[in-house]
């Protein structure tokens, strides 16, 4: 999995977790919740052996301990890992502004593609649509969205589109606050603080205006201004990395990492030690699945579907 994902990686952020998986840090963080695991089974199970001479090898207080100790360990690695499927996908910006505020022609510049509709009239984007960005440092996923005003409108569908642009604004990485900078009316007042305001149409204003630092002029049609919005935007996608992260999980390592913790929570709930010992050995085989120690035939299918054999 490691060597598939080092192969697969398109940028640094990816790159980094793949030699974390290859370099054998998942197996280091398991290690300790293993080892427990291993010890109090076979504690668990001696004692079974031994039931008849009356000989206690592990107190019911000393095996929950043990239990919980275990579930902590794999919910603290599964809260400071992050996601291969998350890393894969990229983050997300979505551009905001006002109807006709030229959020679709500034997405199929950026991407050098006629990927929106444009027209001079208002609401031309109905619903969201999107685009992956490339940028020196990675892939930044542009989500276009209806636009939004102040006005409250009675029509059903447009109010499915004002609620589905909300979320959207909501569930992206970063806010782009698109402005026409030829009208009067003041930048819109959005639901989340832009991390970055783009004046556009700077082509039909004959005097540029004063602006702020977290604010840039652009025009789609003459081209100005976007060499300094490609350059923010990458800035942006670097500090949207987790460079600090030790590790990253997939979707496999988090299915086994929950059977193991549902198996530990049937465990604290029966006392009978028979009980418990098969939970913990479910457990056990459900940690061992992920580092290779299980491996049945249909897990092998699927990490070696990813590769190309014979080139």
């Amino acid at each position: 999995e490691g060597v598939a994902t080092v192969i697969a990686a398109s940028n640094e952020q990816q790159l980094r977790a793949a030699r974390q998986l290859m370099a054998g840090e998942l197996t280091r963080r398991l290690h300790p919740a293993i080892e427990i695991l291993s010890q109090t089974l076979a504690l668990l199970e001696t004692g079974i052996d031994f039931s008849e001479e009356d000989i206690r090898f592990l107190s019911d207080v000393d095996l929950c301990q043990r239990v919980s100790a275990i579930d902590e360990m794999l919910r603290l690695l599964v809260a400071e890992s992050a996601r291969f499927e998350r890393i894969n996908y990229g983050p997300s910006a979505v551009l905001v502004g006002r109807p006709n505020a030229g959020k679709s022609t500034l997405l199929n510049t950026l991407i050098a593609q006629k990927r929106a509709v444009v027209s001079d009239a208002a609401g031309t984007t109905r619903d969201a649509l999107s685009a992956n960005l490339h940028l020196p440092h990675g892939t930044l996923r542009l989500i276009d969205i209806a636009g939004l005003d102040e006005t409250v409108s009675n029509d059903a569908v447009a109010e499915q589109m004002h609620e589905r642009a909300l979320r959207e604004i909501e569930a992206a990485d970063l806010v782009l606050l698109l402005h026409d900078a030829s009208t009067a009316l003041p930048p819109l007042v959005t639901t989340r603080h832009p991390h970055l305001v783009v004046m556009t149409k700077a082509d039909l204003i004959a005097v540029s205006p004063v602006l702020d630092s977290g604010q840039l002029l652009v025009s789609s049609h003459t081209g100005a201004g976007m060499n300094q919005l490609v350059s923010k935007l990458d800035e942006l996608l670097i500090g949207q990395m987790q460079p600090a992260a030790q590790l990253a999980l997939n979707s496999r390592h988090l299915t086994a990492i929950a059977m193991c913790r549902a198996a530990l929570s049937r465990a604290h709930l029966s006392m009978a030690p028979e009980i418990v010992a098969h939970e913990l050995r479910t457990a056990l085989d459900a940690l061992g699945e992920i580092l290779g120690a299980v491996t049945p035939d249909d897990l092998l299918g699927r990490i070696f579907s990813t590769f190309c054999i014979g080139k």
